[in-house]
C-alpha cells in the first residue's frame, strides 16, 4: 500500500478527515444563510450517496482491473 500499513493508512485518513472539517464547517455555516428550496437537499443527498456507491464499486474492482487502473 501508499502508507506501508493499516496503522499508517488509518492515521492518513484521520488527518485527511480532521483537515477537511473546517472546510466543511465554513461552508456548511456560510450555506446556512441562504434559503435553498427542499429539493435542493435532496439532490445533494443524492449526489453523495451516488459518489460513495461509485467510490465503493471502483474500490472492489467494479470497472476491472484494480481501482489504480480502472477503465485502462
Amino acid at each position: 500500500g501508499a502508507t506501508g500499513s493499516p496503522v499508517e493508512g488509518g492515521l492518513v485518513m484521520l488527518a485527511f478527515g480532521l483537515g477537511t472539517v473546517p472546510a466543511l464547517l465554513g461552508a456548511g455555516l456560510v450555506l446556512g444563510r441562504f434559503r435553498l428550496p427542499r429539493w435542493s437537499e435532496r439532490l445533494a443527498a443524492l449526489a453523495v450517496l451516488g459518489m460513495g456507491a461509485l467510490l465503493i464499486w471502483r474500490g472492489i474492482g467494479g470497472m476491472g482491473g484494480h481501482p489504480g487502473h480502472a477503465g485502462h
